[in-house]
């Protein structure tokens, strides 16, 4: 019969279209793979890095925080994008009642999307000021290396229920192929730092 015809073909060519989607994701994934193992120079790495994520994920500013679990906050090591007041590289805030502590907490993804002011304001009162630039959907993925969360890459954009989950999950893949060239820079960090104590 005709229409199961029809039914045939959208569902072929839905079912091509997937598959090319993903073809291009994971060469994608592969080129951020490449760039983070191009060289050991973390900012180069986090540019080019931000260039290749767009191509997946459009955003209007990504960030790279880490975790210091010493004294318990959270540091901005790189940000591309809309300019939030005060949160500049190296701004640090507390980790309790902040996204990145969810993020720890359940070592998964946070797609935040909220509907108020005032929703943001409860749950996460250090999100205010991305939220009054402008940035009405947010991404948040821990960076995990050796079971435990070193830091948080969120992805956000001005444009209102921007993300799925099908975007967060990605950003899930993001994050793992980062993660480790973060964990190398902290460690980097580390070791120049004992260095100069001696």
């Amino acid at each position: 019969d005709f229409t199961d015809q029809i039914r045939a073909e959208e569902a072929l060519h839905k079912s091509e279209e997937e598959s090319r989607k993903l073809a291009e994701e994971n060469a994608i994934m592969a080129e951020i793979g490449r760039i983070i193992s191009s060289t050991l120079d973390i900012d180069d790495v986090y540019e080019r890095f931000a260039e290749k994520v767009r191509n997946l994920i459009p955003f209007d500013r990504i960030t790279i925080r880490t975790l210091d679990p010493k004294d318990n906050t959270v540091t901005v090591a790189y940000i591309s994008g809309v300019d939030v007041k005060n949160h500049q590289i190296g701004y640090s805030t507390p980790l309790p009642r902040s996204v990145a502590e969810e993020c720890v907490r359940t070592q998964a993804g946070l797609l935040l999307q909220p509907e108020s002011f005032d929703e943001v304001k409860t749950r996460f009162p250090n999100l205010l000021p991305s939220f009054q630039a402008g940035l009405q959907s947010m991404m948040f993925v821990p960076l995990i290396s050796k079971d435990r969360v070193i830091g948080i890459l969120s992805i956000q954009a001005t444009k209102p229920k921007a993300y799925t989950q099908g975007d967060l999950k990605l950003a899930e893949r993001v994050g793992n192929q980062i993660a480790g060239a973060v964990a190398n820079a902290l460690l980097f960090v580390e070791l120049k730092r004992a260095e100069q104590a001696m």
